[in-house]
């Protein structure tokens, strides 16, 4: 059985055992596997351990080696070669170590096996820092492209006491899922059970009890024991355990504060004890983070850290905690006096302590920065001459940009001569935004084809949506790159071909996919092409705004600084009378035909620039009012505010009029013609025969006339369709289905066979 995938990541770890570097990769498993384009194996090692069933529930593939007898006897070339061969038939594309022997073994493993994505992660492993540990890390560091650290802190240290080189560390701060920890409402059962009084101040320490990480919970039981002599009602919980816990017992027995301070051991309930606490307190001296510290930032604790490590970097000093001096009780003390008696310092903490967590150090946060660091996310190189609006096509660029600015598995540089900074894209954090393409100028060639090298040379895809010289542009330089190219459905053909669509040279060389915005559109482009170049043509309808162009907008009696009358029915028509393929005079026909009978009971509203011809038939009639060009809220509110909506054309691809009319909930009059047919249907409009090729035929402007009459007349079949309408709309040309089955065209050109069985 195959799946078809982009890339296999193998997380190689030493051990599947309780730790922060397990806990690390479950987090990444949960998010990694929900994504198609992404296949997930786990090689653990030194034997079976406790989490083996935690990845079986997670559906993860597991290779479970046991190295230990090859590791105590220093011999690392078998494991090496044993990896190496997995990677080999598992077709791994990255590879990423979580532990000391993992880089050791792993990252040298990956490299012989041809795996270009080698990465590690560096937890701050203080046990292994002999003379050959040093020369470990110092020699597996060139099989890595980079090793992730989770502190500015920790990456100093791990730089000076390992000997690796600065620039090949790299700082991912950690993230907490907020779902899991957020403010509560003080349980008293939860003080009962442990017999602490409902008024007494709670102070919350979490971590292991064991002697090897010391957290010095010792320091934290001290400084309480300090306050309660000073007659302050306060109490601590300690969640955790370890072989330290009998020590710490007797330490809180000879201080005789066992009524005060208890030792909770390991909880599965911690966000629960933290909500019933009133702040948290962390005592270790050597800390490379802390997840434990925004654990209880997000709910809803202030925090007071040591100022040495990564707890002083989560919290900016004092800024949005307090810190004191490391392993000093009486500085501790006193910062935990400053929090039991200043209400307004506790309070200001509680606020931003949340609120920087939330910015900071969150779980999505944390997946975005290592999908970009793991290079997971698709690069996407954008070229185009601009991306405002406007235009069919120009909307058609802005609509993609907005739709994949919205997408977390995408990375954007977008090239282009200029942009509408009001535009949802503009500030989309995955799209950078590179001005000074120009396509146009022939004397800025050489500057052209320096910025499209310069990108494509890091990007997988190159999409280009329209505009045949930029298209030329892309391919010259492809040439060099050979990457994959995406022409978009505003690509004109070779100006010099007779035919009205692409030949062989446009879709069999120039690029690898050709897109167009209706199926009829791409069927028409298919039959002249080869057998072996059809299936490289698809059919990708356009997407609008939904919140841009909707019914909320509608504005009764909207039209009346127009000079339409009250308590007509308004019937819009959006265009341009440039070619007669247009239809404008066809539709100022079938107006003529209504004014005969309906006169009294409609108004049209004519948005656009038009001519001075047409616009003579405001002499014939009071019922026909010319808006001119409109377009941002403006617009959307002619549409919302309108009951019918009427498009005459002979000939149209997929026209932006039509989608916005729908998702503004107006139902549609016009012609089966080109793509319509594919947006409009029974229940959100009428379309009706007249078009003979792709020009109008006799009876055009009277079955215009007829569909409009019948609709015009019946409110009940109006008001139906304009539900239908807008849920249509919904389904069919939302940014986020458009988006997504983009970013699925983009990933299928990258994508492989993967075994999804692996040994």
């Amino acid at each position: 059985m195959k799946s078809t995938e982009r890339s296999h990541i193998v997380h190689v770890i030493d051990e599947l055992r309780i730790g922060g570097a397990q806990t690390n990769l479950l987090v990444l498993l949960r998010e990694m596997k929900n994504d198609p384009s992404i296949k997930v194996s786990v090689v653990c090692l030194f034997g079976p351990g406790e989490l083996d069933r935690d990845l079986k529930e997670l559906g993860i593939n597991l290779k479970v080696f046991d190295f230990r007898r090859e590791i105590n006897r220093r011999n690392l070339l078998s494991p090496m070669n044993q990896l190496r061969k997995y990677f080999v038939v598992t077709r791994t594309t990255h590879v990423v170590c979580h532990l000391t022997w993992s880089r050791f073994v792993g990252l040298p493993a990956a490299f012989f096996a041809g795996v270009q994505a080698r990465f590690g992660f560096e937890h701050g492993d203080v046990y292994l820092s002999g003379l050959l540990f040093k020369l470990g890390n110092f020699i597996s560091q060139f099989f890595a492209v980079r090793i992730f650290v989770c502190s500015q802190f920790l990456a100093e240290w791990f730089a000076k006491e390992r000997w690796v080189f600065r620039k090949k560390i790299q700082v991912i701060y950690l993230g907490v899922n907020p779902a899991e920890f957020r403010p509560m409402d003080s349980d008293p059962t939860f003080r009962r059970e442990l017999g602490i009084s409902d008024s007494t101040f709670l102070f919350c320490g979490v971590g292991t009890l064991g002697r090897g990480v010391n957290k010095r919970f010792d320091i934290l039981i001290h400084a309480v024991s300090e306050l309660i002599k000073k007659e302050k009602d306060v109490g601590l919980l300690i969640c955790g355990d370890g072989d330290q816990r009998s020590d710490l017992q007797k330490l809180i027995n000879e201080l005789g504060v066992q009524g005060r301070i208890k030792l909770l051991g390991t909880r599965r309930d911690v966000a629960r004890v933290m909500g019933n606490c009133q702040a948290f307190c962390h005592s270790a001296p050597f800390e490379p983070f802390g997840l434990v510290i925004v654990e209880a930032m997000l709910s809803g604790l202030p925090v007071i850290v040591p100022d040495k490590g990564g707890p002083s970097e989560i919290t900016n000093r004092n800024l949005y905690g307090m810190t004191y001096k490391t392993l000093d009780v009486r500085s501790l003390t006193t910062a935990m006096k400053d929090i039991l008696e200043n209400k307004k310092r506790r309070s200001d903490l509680i606020s931003i302590g949340m609120s920087h967590a939330k910015e900071e150090f969150v779980v999505s946060r944390y997946l975005r920065d290592l999908r970009r660091a793991l290079r997971l996310d698709l690069r996407l190189l954008l070229v185009v001459e601009k991306a405002t609006g406007g235009t069919g096509p120009s909307r058609n660029v802005v609509g993609t940009l907005n739709a994949l600015g919205k997408r977390n598995d995408v990375q954007i540089e977008l090239l282009c001569e200029s942009f509408d900074s009001s535009e949802p894209f503009t500030r989309a954090k995955n799209i950078r935004i590179h001005a000074g393409f120009k396509p146009k100028n022939s004397w800025g060639f050489l500057k052209n084809i320096f910025m499209i090298s310069k990108f494509m040379r890091k990007s997988d895809v190159v999409y280009v949506p329209c505009g045949f010289i930029v298209a030329s542009y892309v391919s010259l330089v492809n040439l060099v790159f050979r990457k994959k190219v995406v022409f978009g459905p505003n690509v004109s053909k070779i100006p010099f071909r007779k035919a009205d669509s692409p030949g062989v040279f446009e879709v069999g060389f120039m690029c690898d996919r050709w897109l167009e915005a209706s199926n009829r559109r791409r069927d028409h482009v298919r039959e002249h092409l080869p057998e072996i170049y059809k299936d490289r043509v698809i059919g990708l309808l356009h997407a609008i705004d939904l919140d841009k162009f909707s019914p909320r907008h509608r504005v009764e009696d909207f039209f009346a600084k127009f000079g339409a009358r009250t308590g007509t029915v308004k019937v819009l028509h959006v265009g341009r009378d440039n070619e007669p393929i247009k239809g404008v005079h066809v539709l100022m026909n079938a107006i003529r035909t209504l004014n005969s009978s309906l006169r009294d009971k409609v108004d049209f509203l004519i948005v656009g620039n038009m001519s001075g011809e047409t616009r003579k038939i405001e002499n014939e009639f009071d019922n026909v009012k010319f808006l001119g060009f409109l377009s941002g809220r403006d617009l959307s509110t002619v549409y919302a505010s309108s009951d019918l909506f009427v498009l005459a054309s002979s000939w149209e691809n997929c026209p932006f009029s039509v989608i916005e009319s729908i998702a503004s909930g107006v139902p549609v009059v016009g012609f089966k013609t080109g793509g319509i047919p594919e947006i409009v249907d029974a229940n959100t409009g009428v379309l009706v025969s007249g078009i003979e090729g792709s020009y109008h035929g006799e009876d055009a402007a009277k079955n215009l006339a007829e569909a409009l009459h019948r609709l015009i007349t019946n409110d009940n079949l109006r008001n139906q369709m304009k539900i239908s309408a807008r849920k249509m709309a919904e389904i069919k040309f939302s940014e986020d289905r458009l988006g997504h089955e983009i970013t699925e065209i983009f990933s299928s050109l990258l994508s492989r066979e993967v075994a999804a069985c692996v040994e």
